[in-house]
Order: structure tokens, then C-alpha cells, then sequence
């Protein structure tokens, strides 16, 4: 069964037409028929008799509302309220400047959002069974999604807006510059997007001049007509959640957006809304999808607003390709192509934080953890660490070795969590990122400092130390590593079979009774297929040998110390003129 399209799905689906107020209004409370309680959050609107809706307000904090008509005429009440069955009225007529008086004692029904199976294959085709349980679905994500915007167009929910933006390398490494700001206000989005029938003309990615711009969805895009129009819908669950999942029309071949709006199975309230961009060439450079989150959450007035959001998008050169003109088909004529520039991406996020009566931001379960991390050979900044912590967008060191994670939902007790700490120079050695315990609570800033590991710490977990101490009786170092890397002067490949040894004097004094010769120690190792290598333990301050070999030819050779900080580096350089 295909979906209906355009207009039947518009008429099935459709979002709420805002209506001014006129003289004609309805106004009372709604509570619960059972427990006379307030209904905190209820949606209520005007139906006319042929169905459409006009207009709709939330219930205040007492239950009450105030809802006015555009001209007079006969109307229903519509009550919604997230996770129960939908409320009408009998019909009500308004005349002339009446100010009618309606009370609406609310049966609160549970709504159930059961699993549902999905036959077929092809997009927009689904059992005929699923139908009905799907617009359910879709219902309750309708009511968060407009209580939500009626909550931002109004202006009833004064926030800051904290966001961040940063160049990233495909490795997670911050590769540009990090913008951080804040703003208030009362009707602001996380980021703006053209019309919802502009993007369904022209797509969620498009050229302006040298640039391309792409757009996430917003709010009033998911609610609107042009977004229901040009994808096809079905049900999903995944262990406490269920939700739709969308695609683009399996003929639209402009740049669209494909995911996932989550609820919770229980409650039936909007989580969060998952995308990607569909109908581009590009991923980000680690084969990611480019795309986005937009998370939700619910105030104890009922108000919807988004707590959370991230945009990663490519950064791209030239923006489109120019469309074929040759005597392709016209599908393919109307395919747009993207290509990257590098390996780079950027990432926009942010989050709400609501404010008090009294202006001050309400810091809600928020938490930072910030601090440097530094060599612990040289005792100098660190740039490029990764640091990651249970709730926080990963962040890297930057050129002063600083980081700051902003870690949500943290509890209001002090709670243990474990920051982990990752550099390049763990995946040289073969080994896993670090980690650090710290206790933190909601609101508290905690400062952890970090070394890249010790060098007696790296020797015990990266070579083969049969039983030998790494200090002497005093605690200072005794044995070392060398991190190095074997290349060729003109850049060609390393010869097969290349190996790189270290050899020293056991003992200055130690010689061989048989032959008379000085007792000689060596460790060996193959490159990796970039020329990196890690040689340990060796001895401190004693010369060594460094060797590439290959078969019984020496092809490189230099003599090196490894210093008292027990690491020493070193570039092996084969010349042109070496055997290969």
C-alpha cells in the first residue's frame, strides 16, 4: 500500500494553521475528569465543521486557556495532551463578540504505541494494518512539535542559547578554529532554514554563490505540508522507543534529508529527531553520513523546547557540479553532485538553557569538567588529545593543550565519572586511551589536568620488560623507548622486507670469554606500513646504534642517545642511493 500523497496526506497528517484572535472567544480550564487536577500543557484549538483546525493555545499552569475564533460560526473543541487520546467538545456557536465560558473536564485515555510490522520492501509501501497505528505516531509528535513552536512563537520561553562551532579533522581532531557565543531571547531557533516548500523546490543543500549552505530541519519544516508531501513515513522501534522513520519520495533526486523521529514507548513524549542528508555525493571523512540531531525536552509547565542540537556537514569546494547536458535521461540530468575540498568537517552544536524569573540562566544538570593536558616528557602543552566523557560532545586539545566538556544531565549528588584521554602516540605504541575518575554534581566546574603518560607507565604497558625494573634505587629511569620513523629522502616506498635494530654494549666491561668480544644487545622491529615504529626498552645514556636493514645491507645507520626523560625520537632517512 503506498501512502497517500500530496493532498490526502495533507489532509491525514496535517500541521496547525496559526489564526489571529478576533472578538469571538472560548475561554474556561481543563483538568482531569478523574482527579480534578490542571491540565499542564494541553493543546486546545478550534475545529471547524469540515474538520480543519484554527489556531492553538497551551493551557496555563492552572489549566486555564483562551482561544478566539476568526469570525462567528459553529465550532468544536480539540484537547490534546501528549500520551492521551484527543479531547472534542459538542458544537459551540460563537456570535457577534460573545466571550463564551467552556470548561472541559479531560478522560484521560492512554494512548498505545505498540510495535508494527511493516511488509514490503519499497518505500511508501506499507501493510495496510500499520495505517492507522503510524497517524498515531505521528499525533503525538505532532502535539510536542507544536507545543514547542507555539512555545517560541509566542515568546514563552525565555533561553540562552549556548553554541559552539569548530573545524574538525576526519580523525576527530580539531583542525580550525572554535568559535564559542551566547544568546537570549525568547523565539530563537538552533539554526534557520528556508520555507518548507522552498526546500522541498530546491533542496536541504543548496548554492549561494562560492558556498554551499545546508539546512537541518526545523520545527515548522517537520509540521509543515511540504515536508509530509515529499517523504514516505513508517514505524520503527528500538528497545524503549518507538517512532517514524522518513525518506525522501523515491523519485526526488534533489539533496533531501532521511531519519528518524524517536519517542518514548512509554509515555509516548517526543525525544529527539535524527537526520542525514540523502542525495549528495559527500560523507564526512571517517565514512559518517553528514546530518544532525535535534534533542527535547519538556518543562514542568508543559512547554516543549529543544534542549540540544548538532550539525556536522562537510566542507566542500565549488559547491555544485553543473547538471549533465548530454542526452542522459532526465533523472540523471537533475542529479547535483557535491565534492569535498579535504578532510574536513564542521560542527555546529548547541543547547537551551532556560532562565529564571530573575534573568540568571538556570544551569539545570549541567556540569564542566575542563583542565590541560601536557607531555610528561617535556612537561609542555599537548595539542590534538581527544577527550571524552559519558554525556559531552568529544573535544580535542587545543594549541595550549586546553579542553572543556560541558557534560548534560548530571545528577544533583556528587557522581563518579571517567574521562578518557586518547593521542596518536597510544596508537603508535599498540596501546588504549587513558582514563581519569572524577567526581562531579550538577552546576559544579571541576579542574582535571592530564599527562600524557609517564614513560615508566608507556615501558609497562608497551614492552616486553622480562622482569627488569625501569628505575634504579634512587627512582629514576633506567630504560627508555625510542618512537621513530623510517622514510626515504625522494618519498618513495620503503624496500620489502625493511627491519630497524638497535644495538648497544651490554657492559663497557662485558666481553664474550670465548671470542673476546664485547657483548652486544639488540631489539628489532618491522615498520608499519606508514614507517612508524617504537624500539623499547633501551638503555638511558648509553649510545646506541640505530639501523635499517634489509636482508643482511645496512641502509641507513646513526648512533643516538635515549636522554634522561626516557623517550627519544628519531627519523630514519634512506637516501636515494641506498639498495632497494
Amino acid at each position: 500500500m503506498r501512502l497517500p500523497t500530496t493532498a490526502a496526506l495533507a489532509a491525514l497528517l496535517g500541521a496547525l494553521a496559526a489564526a489571529p484572535l478576533r472578538a469571538q472567544t472560548v475561554s474556561g480550564r481543563v483538568t482531569d475528569a478523574s482527579a480534578g487536577r490542571p491540565a499542564v500543557g494541553a493543546i486546545v484549538s478550534l475545529v471547524t465543521p469540515d474538520g480543519r483546525r484554527l489556531g492553538a493555545v497551551l493551557t496555563a499552569p492552572d489549566g486555564a486557556y483562551r482561544i478566539g475564533a476568526p469570525r462567528p460560526g459553529s465550532y468544536r473543541l480539540r484537547v490534546d495532551l501528549i500520551g492521551y487520546e484527543s479531547w472534542r467538545s459538542p458544537a459551540l456557536e460563537l456570535r457577534g463578540a460573545d466571550t463564551l465560558t467552556y470548561d472541559v473536564r479531560l478522560p484521560l485515555r492512554r494512548v498505545e504505541l505498540e510495535t508494527v510490522v511493516v511488509s514490503g520492501t519499497a518505500r511508501c509501501t506499507v501493510n495496510p494494518q500499520a495505517v492507522p497505528q503510524m497517524l498515531a505516531t505521528w499525533e503525538e509528535i505532532r502535539r510536542a512539535l507544536t507545543i514547542s513552536e507555539i512555545g517560541r512563537r509566542e515568546h514563552l520561553l525565555p533561553f540562552e542559547l549556548r553554541l559552539t562551532e569548530r573545524v574538525m579533522s576526519g580523525r576527530g581532531e580539531l583542525a580550525g578554529s572554535r568559535r564559542r557565543s551566547r544568546l537570549r531571547g525568547t523565539a530563537m531557533r538552533p539554526w534557520e532554514a528556508p520555507p518548507a516548500a522552498e526546500l522541498a523546490a530546491h533542496g536541504y543543500v543548496q548554492r549561494q554563490g562560492d558556498r554551499l549552505l545546508w539546512f537541518g530541519p526545523t520545527v515548522e519544516t517537520l509540521l509543515s505540508d511540504a515536508f509530509l508531501t515529499t517523504h514516505c513515513f513508517r514505524p520503527v522501534r528500538d528497545d524503549d522507543q518507538v517512532g517514524l522513520a522518513f525518506t525522501p519520495l523515491p523519485d526526488r533526486t534533489l539533496p533531501d534529508i532521511a531519519g528518524t523521529i524517536w519517542l518514548d514507548a512509554r509515555t509516548s513524549e517526543l525525544r529527539r529527531v535524527d537526520f542525514v542528508f540523502e542525495h549528495t555525493a559527500d560523507s564526512l571523512a571517517n565514512g559518517e553520513p553528514a546530518g544532525g540531531r535535534l534533542e527535547f525536552a519538556r518543562l514542568p509547565s508543559g512547554l516543549w523546547h529543544i534542549s540540544r542540537w548538532r550539525l556536522r556537514v562537510p566542507l566542500v569546494a565549488n559547491s555544485l557540479a553543473e547538471p549533465d547536458s548530454g542526452d542522459a535521461d532526465r533523472t540523471r540530468r537533475r542529479r547535483r553532485t557535491w565534492s569535498l575540498i579535504d578532510a574536513r568537517f564542521r560542527e555546529s552544536s548547541g543547547e537551551t538553557v532556560v532562565l529564571t524569573p530573575d534573568g540568571e540562566a538556570d544551569e539545570g544538570t549541567v556540569a564542566v569538567v575542563a583542565g590541560v593536558v601536557t607531555d610528561s616528557t617535556t612537561g609542555e602543552p599537548l595539542a590534538g588529545v581527544q577527550v571524552v566523557a559519558p554525556g559531552a560532545e568529544p573535544m580535542v586539545t587545543d594549541g595550549a593543550g586546553r579542553y572543556a566538556l560541558e557534560i548534560a544531565d548530571v545528577p544533583e549528588s556528587a557522581t563518579s565519572y571517567a574521562v578518557t584521554f586518547d593521542h596518536p602516540r597510544f596508537a603508535a605504541l599498540g596501546l588504549r586511551a587513558t582514563s581519569r575518575v572524577v567526581r562531579i554534581q550538577a552546576g559544579s566546574m571541576v579542574t582535571l589536568n592530564f599527562a600524557v603518560p609517564a614513560v615508566a607507565t608507556l615501558l609497562r604497558q608497551a614492552c616486553p620488560l622480562n622482569g627488569e625494573a625501569t628505575t634504579d634505587a634512587s627512582g629514576r629511569l633506567r630504560l627508555g623507548m625510542l618512537l621513530g620513523q623510517v622514510t626515504t629522502a625522494d618519498g618513495a616506498p620503503l624496500p620489502v622486507g625493511v627491519e630497524v635494530v638497535a644495538e648497544w654494549a651490554s657492559d663497557d666491561a662485558a666481553v664474550d670469554p670465548t671470542s673476546g668480544v664485547r657483548v652486544v644487545q639488540q631489539r628489532g622491529v618491522a615498520p608499519r606500513p606508514d614507517g612508524g615504529f617504537h624500539l623499547c626498552p633501551l638503555p638511558i645514556g648509553r649510545e646506541v646504534t640505530l639501523q635499517a636493514r634489509q636482508g643482511g645491507r645496512v641502509l641507513a645507520s646513526v648512533p643516538l642517545v635515549v636522554p634522561a626523560s626516557g623517550l627519544a625520537r628519531y627519523t630514519l632517512v634512506l637516501t636515494p642511493t641506498a639498495p632497494r
